[in-house]
């Protein structure tokens, strides 16, 4: 399997990655795993993916653009156990089953 990872949201694909066979916006995040959220993509092996991620803050934490601008670590601190962690996904493999290792190539994070 062979991902590019990318943190902005874009609806054309081929400008971003224009080898991949799949794209997964972030908009298609949990922030725990669990085996009763359904795949949001079936993929075959080898195929090229790009996946859009969140930063472990999920967007919500940003540089200061002023002295005015509130204190990051205050926001860090204001911040529920919903709103941390995002992941994307899952992605179901064709052929994979449980138990299997999966070899996962990360091409590019962006």
């Amino acid at each position: 399997l062979f991902v590019i990872m990318t943190t902005s949201s874009t609806n054309a694909l081929s400008s971003i990655f224009p080898k991949a066979h799949h794209h997964i916006p972030k908009s298609q995040t949990h922030t725990f795993f669990d085996a009763s959220i359904p795949p949001v993509l079936h993929a075959a092996q080898n195929e090229l993916i790009h996946v859009e991620t969140y930063d472990c803050f999920h967007g919500l934490v940003t540089p200061p653009s002023s002295s005015q601008d509130d204190d990051p670590s205050a926001i860090v601190e204001s911040l529920t156990r919903e709103q941390l962690n995002p992941v994307t996904g899952p992605i179901y493999i064709e052929g994979a089953k449980p138990g299997d290792w999966l070899a996962v190539t990360l091409v590019d994070i962006q």
